[in-house]
């Protein structure tokens, strides 16, 4: 299975598994500002819970109108994701196990919507200063399980996402601030930690490093990865 859709078959090596699901999981979908300016910065703290070990990253988000770039980082991982609107593409490049490789995907959102419905949860608490509410995301036509989503219901994006590769994240009313599910057997945890929406992101922010042994299709990535 491709990043762009429900996640993927697992390589064998533990570390490696977690470093590519970690990429599945943030395998981007487009977001835009329309309302509240065009530039966010958005730092957030990811927690993947396995039979084998765990691992937490610290991943931090750049969104302009046309390009979105994370760099997520652990101690096994490094990793850039950048989507160019104009191009409708997706660029992942990463740094584990001594490689530093990447490859080049087009863009396909994953907006299913079939078996997917968001239950609103009277309660609310604050996240990073800012007040959230909860809801329940149900997805009973595929292997998610439900996610537990805290949400900013005053922050709207053209698409709530914030790169998260899971179905039913852009029918939630505000932005996720905070999220724990469990799929595959592999519990999640994300909480955005700071919210910045006065800064502006520089052109240069997305340019793409050198050093890297890109390739055109995950598949091949996949190859090199794995050797």
């Amino acid at each position: 299975m491709k990043p762009t859709q429900n996640f993927f078959i697992p390589p064998t090596n533990a570390r490696l598994f977690i470093s590519v699901f970690l990429i599945a999981l943030f395998s981007f979908v487009p977001l835009k500002r329309p309302e509240t300016g065009d530039h966010a910065i958005v730092k957030a703290r990811l927690i993947v819970i396995t039979p084998g070990g765990n691992q937490e990253s610290s991943t931090q988000l750049f969104l302009t109108p046309l390009h979105v770039k994370l760099v997520s980082e652990s101690n096994v991982l490094r990793s850039w994701l950048f989507y160019d609107s104009l191009k409708k593409q997706v660029t992942v490049l990463t740094q584990t196990l001594g490689r530093s490789l990447g490859y080049r995907m087009p863009f396909k959102p994953n907006y299913a919507d079939q078996g997917i419905s968001v239950n609103y949860i009277d309660s609310a608490k604050t996240i990073a200063n800012i007040e959230v509410r909860k809801a329940i995301i149900t997805d009973s036509a595929h292997e998610q399980n439900e996610v537990e989503v805290w949400y900013a219901p005053r922050l709207n994006f053209a698409n709530q996402t914030l790169g998260i590769n899971l179905k039913g994240f852009h029918l939630v009313k505000g932005l996720p601030m905070q999220f724990s599910t469990r799929i595959q057997g592999i519990t999640l945890q994300y909480t955005v930690e700071s919210l910045d929406l006065t800064t502006a992101v520089a052109d240069s922010e997305f340019d793409i490093p050198p050093g890297f042994d890109i390739s055109d299709s995950y598949d091949d990535y996949m190859k090199k990865m794995t050797k």
